[in-house]
C-alpha cells in the first residue's frame, strides 16, 4: 500500500525496506530506504514546495509528469524522474560509474 500525505508540513521518513509513495503534498520530504527502492504509484503526483531529499540503496523512480518539487537532492545508483513546471537540483550524488 502507497504511503499517502495530504497537506504535510515537514515530512521524514526511514524505511528498512523499499517504499511506495502515494500521493504526498508536504513544505518539505525527507525520504531514507536502508535496503531497497524509493517508487511512486501511478495514479499519484508529489508535490513538495521545498526541499525533497531521497536517499535509496537501490533505484529512485519518480515516473508521473504531475509532480512538482522545490528543490530536489539525490543519492541512489540509479534514478529516474519526471515532474512538471521548473525544478532546481540542490545536489545530485551518482553512486556508480557513468556512460
Amino acid at each position: 500500500m502507497p504511503i499517502t500525505i495530504s497537506d504535510g508540513g515537514v515530512v521524514c521518513l526511514t524505511q528498512p525496506q523499499s517504499v511506495d509513495l502515494g500521493q504526498i503534498r508536504a513544505q518539505s520530504l525527507n525520504v531514507n530506504v536502508t535496503a531497497g527502492n524509493i517508487t511512486q504509484n501511478s495514479t499519484t503526483n508529489i508535490v513538495v514546495s521545498g526541499l525533497a531529499s531521497l536517499t535509496a540503496t537501490g533505484t529512485i523512480q519518480l515516473n508521473n509528469a504531475t509532480n512538482s518539487f522545490g528543490n530536489l537532492v539525490l543519492s541512489s545508483p540509479q534514478t529516474t524522474i519526471t515532474v512538471s513546471g521548473a525544478m532546481t537540483i540542490g545536489s545530485m550524488q551518482v553512486l556508480d560509474a557513468m556512460s
